[in-house]
């Protein structure tokens, strides 16, 4: 069980085992769909790219080569509506259930549930629910809400009432997702349906993706609007007695979002200090991001009564970083 506060810090790199492609991928993927998907609709069908403007969002990406679509939608936010679609219509692609399974190479998801679960003995409902763990994800994909939902509800143990989709939403969202997802919470039976390729599934994946675009509560949206809705973020983050950040680039609007200071003063002098009595555990995959790793390193060395605690892991994946690094041991 987590009994400390903990925020868990995801980005693209904690869904990635499971299918989901990184921010250069994804543009790469709303480029290919345009240019080689066919749509059914009624008895015709249409090419995305003789629609003028998915074919004018298909060349834009390509002349920008942007880092991710978030960016690329905030500057440009007159293409946000088809952006917003095609990321839908190929994210909605990537939903294999067989890979949130032993088919995956790196399934953390079943370390964390592990870990949800672990300690509970009798009134497992209230145990369970009892859990001081959120997630704050900044993908739209809903691999791990649609994964925990579906655990719970396999085990006989937790397979109480509303238990599942209590976990989930119980008050407020357990996993919050910064941008947007891509099925809203009560509609997570649906993941998975829209994964073949033929005009006709491609139809039913393109009008799924267009009712998203369309769900101002939970559907896709542009970094301006996250914004505006970033302050129980804040309070999670200033709360949490542990941090856990995984697949996360470190990007300076993501950071804002969270809360992060950019003054360095705020990490190392300020009273309190930002990160003051938490724990931070990281996983800077094979060791990639030496300066921030640097960085974070750095406000372990300043000792003093509420000085952080910093968990660095070089694994080579997910899983490895979880077990030896992450979970809790002897307390």
């Amino acid at each position: 069980m987590f009994k400390k506060r903990t925020a868990f810090i995801l980005g693209a790199g904690a869904s990635y085992p499971y299918g989901y492609p990184t921010g250069k991928q994804l543009i790469k993927g709303i480029i290919k769909a345009i240019n080689s998907d066919a749509i059914h609709l009624s008895s015709s069908s249409f090419d995305f790219k003789a629609v003028d403007k998915f074919e004018d969002l298909k060349n834009r990406l390509i002349e920008h080569d942007p880092l991710s679509i978030d960016t690329f939608l905030h500057d440009n936010p007159s293409y946000a509506e088809v952006g917003n679609i095609m990321t839908a219509y190929v994210l909605l692609k990537c939903e294999d259930k067989a890979l949130l399974g032993h088919m995956c190479y790196d399934n953390w998801y079943s370390c964390l549930f592990n870990e949800l679960t672990s300690e509970i003995e009798d009134d497992a409902v209230d145990a369970i629910l009892a859990n001081q763990c959120h997630f704050i994800t900044f993908n739209y994909d809903v691999s791990l809400d649609f994964y925990l939902f579906n655990r719970l509800n396999m085990t006989e143990r937790f397979k109480q009432g509303d238990l599942p989709r209590k976990f989930l939403t119980n008050k407020n969202p357990r996993i919050i997702h910064v941008y947007g997802q891509i099925h809203e919470p009560s509609s997570l039976e649906h993941y998975g349906n829209y994964t073949q390729n033929t005009p006709e599934d491609n139809r039913k994946r393109f009008m799924a993706a267009i009712e998203n675009s369309q769900d101002k509560e939970n559907g896709i949206r542009t970094i301006s609007e996250a914004r505006s809705r970033n302050k129980r973020i804040v309070e999670i983050i200033k709360q949490a007695e542990e941090l856990i950040i995984i697949g996360f680039g470190f990007d300076r609007t993501n950071l804002d979002i969270l809360g992060f200071p950019r003054d360095e003063n705020a990490y190392l002098d300020a009273e309190p200090k930002f990160f003051a009595n938490k724990t931070i555990k990281w996983l800077n995959f094979e060791a990639g991001m030496q300066n921030t790793q640097r960085k974070l390193e750095n406000l372990g060395k300043y000792k003093s009564k509420d000085s952080p605690e910093i968990i660095i892991s070089t694994a080579e994946s997910i899983s490895l970083a979880y077990q030896n690094n992450f979970k809790t041991t002897l307390y």
